[in-house]
């Protein structure tokens, strides 16, 4: 992405975010505001981290995380939307755990995709989707070469 293209992606989104904070400060039961902010955080969050804003991206994937578990414990009514919930915490781990390895923190980022292997692991078990079960054979592949760059990195 060009760097006129990625400020003005961060421009809009960042106005797309407050606009849905207002919105969810107005009305703090609406869940569908609150999943829509929740998507905003994430691609604000993206955003940064494409423009090498490692810090920026890790403090919005930090609120949405903390946006969709409580969107998941509070809103989500049926077994199968409580599934993709947790599907929607464990891919904003896998982004933190992204952020946390391009600023070379390998226990964070292990952290992080071991909470999210578990994560799918459950929901991979409790719904029979296949989407689930590629989403978990990814995150094991993120985990597996996660171990062999902290086996090959000297110390």
């Amino acid at each position: 992405m060009k760097k006129h293209d990625i400020e003005a992606r961060r421009a809009l989104l960042t106005r797309y975010v407050r606009k849905m904070e207002d919105r969810s400060a107005s009305d703090p039961n609406n869940a569908s505001t609150r999943r829509m902010l929740f998507n905003g955080l994430t691609r604000l969050g993206t955003t940064e981290m494409q423009a090498g804003n490692l810090v920026e991206a890790r403090v919005h994937f930090r609120r949405a995380l903390a946006l969709v578990e409580a969107l998941t414990e509070a809103f989500e009514v049926t077994a199968l939307a409580r599934v993709i919930a947790q599907n929607r915490v464990a891919d904003t781990l896998e982004r933190l755990a992204t952020v946390a390895l391009r600023t070379g923190d390998l226990e964070v980022a292990r952290a992080h995709l071991e909470r999210a292997l578990e994560i799918r692991t459950v929901a991979a078990a409790k719904a029979d989707k296949p989407f689930l079960k590629r989403k978990l054979s990814a995150t094991l592949k993120l985990l597996e070469a996660l171990s062999r760059e902290r086996a090959s990195s000297p110390g």
